[in-house]
């Protein structure tokens, strides 16, 4: 059976974008084995980046710290607990909600914990985290309601990368996570995340996410059989020129990498993080297309 990867931003947590995801590709999930890589939702990772600036650089009265903290915290929760009661039913969002409370206690924990000016960096690591474990637990639950029944595992448990805690390079993968497929065919996990050799949590920089939804299908293309990439993003594909700053540009049906790394490097800009091509194995066949237009097949990479 041919393994879909799907990889999925922060823009994708939008209520009505996620509703109608799955209403048109309810089917094609289910008859294949997927493995959803996920994202923070939209501003989530600044907001917990701002925590961290705030408890660790500003150089302020404690008391007025704390109370900033304590804004930014309750914005977390607001985002959250506002997308989870437009996603899910009154039956459904109660145990949810108790589940969000208590990874946000978690993440209370953390941030009370922190002490020490050369952990700094590891800290840093460990309080980004929360923004994908939190998205990827309610993307879970919420296809569970809809009858897809699929199982949820923690990426640091399995993306092995080195000690640079902001900026990670992913070492490996452990193949332990495909017995998970024994459960179920539907999979759900995080990008951006990992823990060195020594078990300390990191993450692996900007646009992280697209880099381990790469690894993760390197890994499983290495098992044999087929295997495909699509990183859904809001955008229809990858333009010949910026859309932004030319209208008229045209959307590319198909390109090679090499094409690919040309036209960011031409354009200044990019879809989808190079390296989250370039690195992937010849095999794999990546698309990048919108969660807002299925009408349009996006790009395709070979």
């Amino acid at each position: 059976m041919e393994i879909q990867v799907f990889k999925c931003g922060g823009k994708f947590f939008v209520s009505n974008i996620i509703q109608s995801f799955f209403n048109e590709l309810k089917d094609k999930i289910e008859s294949h084995r997927t493995v959803f890589v996920i994202s923070a939702m939209a501003g989530i990772t600044r907001l917990l980046r701002l925590i961290f600036i705030i408890k660790t650089e500003v150089k302020i009265d404690e008391e007025l710290k704390t109370l900033m903290i304590s804004l930014c915290m309750n914005e977390f929760k607001r985002y959250h607990t506002e997308f989870i009661f437009k996603l899910f039913s009154e039956t459904d969002r109660g145990a949810v909600i108790d589940n969000f409370e208590l990874l946000f206690s978690k993440l209370e924990g953390t941030i009370n914990l922190y002490k020490s000016e050369d952990r700094k960096d590891l800290f840093y690591a460990s309080v980004l985290q929360y923004g994908e474990i939190a998205s990827s637990e309610i993307l879970s639950k919420y296809i569970n309601t809809l009858g897809i029944k699929n199982k949820w595992f923690d990426a640091r448990e399995y993306v092995v990368t080195d000690s640079n805690y902001r900026e990670a390079e992913i070492l490996n993968i452990k193949n332990d996570f495909k017995e998970f497929f024994k459960e179920g065919d539907i999979l759900i996990t995080q990008g951006f995340i990992g823990r060195d050799e020594k078990g300390e949590n990191t993450v692996v920089g900007f646009d992280g996410s697209d880099y381990s939804a790469a690894e993760f299908a390197n890994s499983l293309s290495e098992s044999g059989g087929e295997v495909s990439l699509t990183y859904w993003k809001d955008v229809d594909g990858v333009y010949e020129e910026n859309p932004v700053k030319n209208p008229e540009a045209k959307l590319i049906d198909q390109m090679t990498r090499k094409e690919y790394i040309q036209n960011t490097v031409k354009n200044n800009s990019f879809v989808v993080r190079p390296d989250s091509i370039s690195s992937l194995n010849e095999n794999i066949e990546v698309t990048i297309r919108s969660f807002m237009n299925f009408e349009n097949q996006g790009t395709k990479i070979k």
